[in-house]
């Protein structure tokens, strides 16, 4: 099983020297402390365009560490290619087997699984030293679907660790290199392969096929070839528009998009003279600007500079650049009224995110995970509940109501289809089909029955 990429020799030192530190301080080194070690070393070493060169889990996933003040970020999987690590990843592994005990082990009752740092202190005999390694490495391995919510780590190195799920699916690991096993074929159908399936319309009648689709290449980065840049898409919107902005940028995150969205950026935004790296980032760092026009747009100072900006842009290409997004009909100053525009109420995030695939030439358009597998894990999560889930009845503002409703209720459908189309709502960023809700609910049925 190949989980130790291909690092060059400069690569491979840039990785070693991080691991070296965390190993000496029990925490990861800023860019500045990287340059300070490595330059010594090396005095020709580029570490900005290295940390840009390593392979997916060596750097933040969406800075790439470009901000020379932000930590520098390593997966477990990176941990696994340095010397020395085999301590650490033991402690890891131990960490994941007591909380897949602990999933299991739950009380009937449980509907969250809580372990917190100090838990595995006492349980695991664990360092000061080894509980922060360990926290950090759970912590940065978001994509391996092993916590729901992670709190800390704090000063004292303490932190809180909510598990998921998906963590049953390493029950029985006992080394790192059965936990990389078990990873890959977890996340087979997730990061390798996309599954395809026929439209509701397409479907009747029909059995439902899933074929799969070798999406190897599209895990690369989605620019065309040629001009290379830092993002493939820079989203404009005012800040009474944000719910759309957002929607559509995790709907591009999942694709596998470089999306310039403030959120995902405030490490390098901080301190940066906003009026000049703005103006920079719009005319120049991204293959394309979304932009969400309203009459809150034409009415902020911030937004007519970010349009500026993009303009300049779009006057020296000799093809589209600004992608116009309108949320109601006010006119755009120096956008023409025979530009063409999507009309957001008429589409979803999902169907703009495909627009904007299609304009960076993008072969495949299909998610990365089908919403009957969503569904599948949501109707899982309530049978592990057993059947006690809460849903927002919209009569008291920010509360949730929860509630065991069984089968023989008359409501139990109506509650349960509520559940669902919630949470999907809150976990994807995007409304599941009703096809997509019934599919649940007859599952649900038949778990409920037998």
């Amino acid at each position: 099983m190949a989980v130790q990429p291909e690092l060059n020799s400069d690569q491979r030192l840039y990785v070693q020297t991080i691991f070296d530190y965390f190993h000496e301080q029990g925490k990861w080194p800023t860019y500045k402390t990287l340059d300070y070690k490595l330059t010594r070393i090396r005095r020709d070493l580029d570490i900005e365009e290295i940390s840009k060169s390593l392979p997916g889990g060596f750097a933040n996933a969406l800075s790439f560490n470009r901000d020379l003040n932000a930590p520098a970020i390593l997966s477990v999987s990176a941990i696994y290619v340095c010397n020395g690590s085999k301590e650490d990843l033991a402690d890891f592994v131990r960490a994941i087997r007591y909380g897949v005990e602990r999933y299991f082990g739950a009380q009937e009752d449980e509907t969250t699984f809580v372990i917190k740092s100090d838990e595995l202190k006492m349980q695991l005999g664990l360092s000061e030293l080894a509980l922060r390694k360990v926290g950090t490495l759970i912590k940065d391995a978001s994509e391996y679907r092993i916590y729901d919510s992670f709190g800390g780590i704090g000063e004292d190195g303490g932190w809180i660790w909510t598990l998921s799920r998906e963590l049953r699916h390493f029950d029985g690991v006992e080394t790192i290199d059965q936990y990389f096993e078990r990873l890959n074929k977890s996340t087979t159908a997730s990061t390798k392969t996309g599954f395809r399936l026929t439209s509701s319309t397409e479907n009747v009648g029909v059995p439902e096929k899933r074929v799969p689709v070798d999406n190897s290449e599209e895990q690369q980065h989605v620019v065309p070839t040629g001009q290379q840049y830092p993002y493939d898409v820079a989203l404009s919107f005012a800040g009474e528009d944000r719910i759309h902005a957002e929607a559509l940028a995790q709907a591009l995150f999942r694709r596998r998009v470089k999306v310039f969205y403030d959120k995902y950026e405030k490490s390098t935004l901080w301190g940066k003279d906003l009026y000049t790296h703005l103006s920079d980032l719009y005319q120049k760092k991204a293959r394309y600007c979304v932009m969400f026009f309203s009459q809150h747009y034409i009415a902020k100072v911030w937004t007519k500079h970010e349009l500026k900006a993009a303009q300049a842009r779009a006057l020296s290409e000799n093809h589209e650049y600004i992608l116009p997004i309108r949320l109601d009909s006010t006119e755009i100053p120096g956008i023409l009224k025979t530009t063409a525009y999507l009309n957001w109420h008429e589409e979803t995030p999902e169907s703009v995110a495909e627009a904007v695939l299609e304009k960076l030439g993008k072969v495949s358009h299909e998610p990365l995970i089908h919403e009957r597998t969503i569904m599948d894990w949501l109707v899982d999560e309530a049978q592990m509940t057993h059947g006690r889930v809460s849903v927002d009845l919209g009569d008291v503002p920010g509360i949730k109501h929860s509630m065991r409703m069984t089968k023989d209720h008359e409501d139990w459908e109506w509650w349960y289809r509520m559940w669902f189309q919630q949470e999907f709502t809150e976990r994807m960023g995007f409304e599941p089909t009703e096809e997509s809700i019934t599919y649940a609910l007859e599952k649900y049925r038949e778990i409920a029955e037998s």
